[in-house]
């Protein structure tokens, strides 16, 4: 279950590259967004644990007065699709995502496009 949320500044879908490799730019992005709200990350095939080992150096380098990220899974699909119909920035990277969102006629992006606006967000 995810935790009380009232307003996030987006929702991303966050899954391994082509050659296995975690998105660092993309998280790191996410995160230096989440300075007024909150961002959603809904994990694609991987941990929490990954994620955080990405964001720790980065975390301990700038201050702490951030919304923060927020993890999610595609278990929570009900959840996620319900903070995804209030965001106005949500980007989905996987056919499985991108077809919940449209079935829901939730606008989204791609992925590929997120870090870019995420970084005007910071």
């Amino acid at each position: 279950m995810l935790p009380s949320i009232k307003a996030v500044a987006a929702v991303l879908e966050v899954g391994r590259l082509p050659d296995g490799q975690l998105p660092a730019a993309l998280i790191k992005s996410a995160y230096r967004a989440s300075r007024r709200r909150s961002v959603l990350l809904v994990l694609d095939r991987i941990t929490p644990a990954e994620v955080d080992r990405v964001l720790d150096p980065l975390v301990s380098q700038l201050d702490r007065g951030r919304g923060g990220v927020i993890y999610a899974d595609h278990a929570h699909d009900g959840e996620v699709l319900s903070v995804a119909a209030k965001s106005c920035r949500v980007f989905a990277s996987s056919e499985t995502f991108r077809a919940q969102l449209s079935s829901r006629g939730i606008p989204f992006h791609d992925a590929a496009d997120a870090e870019l606006t995420l970084a005007r967000l910071d």
